[in-house]
């Protein structure tokens, strides 16, 4: 069974706060919801270990809890400002798989 899994120093207590006040979520439920995501980030899978904190992410304009996510998944995201398509694009790009080379000078 996948569960939270304390970080640092910081006693539980504090991580139960923070769940409830910002996201409205038990640490029961975040995790449920790591379980059912199979126990790491929704988007790539890994797992939580020293080196890989999962962070709960939510919409910023409705405060929605979509998933658990890792620090990377979860800025890279972020860093595509939450649009599905610039990340479809971005895919595309990737998948591509050639390289573009700038035209002959004449």
């Amino acid at each position: 069974m996948a569960r939270f899994v304390e970080a640092g120093k910081r006693p539980l207590s504090n991580r139960r706060s923070h769940l409830k006040r910002k996201y409205g979520m038990t640490l029961e439920q975040y995790d449920e919801m790591l379980e059912l995501q199979g126990g790491g980030c929704a988007i790539c899978g890994r797992q939580r270990r020293e080196d890989i904190s999962l962070h709960v992410d939510h919409c910023h304009e409705t405060d929605v809890v979509r998933g658990i996510l890792c620090f990377r998944c979860n800025n890279g995201i972020g860093d595509f400002a939450n649009d599905p398509d610039l990340l479809r694009a971005a895919a595309v790009y990737l998948e591509r798989g050639d390289a573009l080379t700038p035209p002959a000078s004449a």
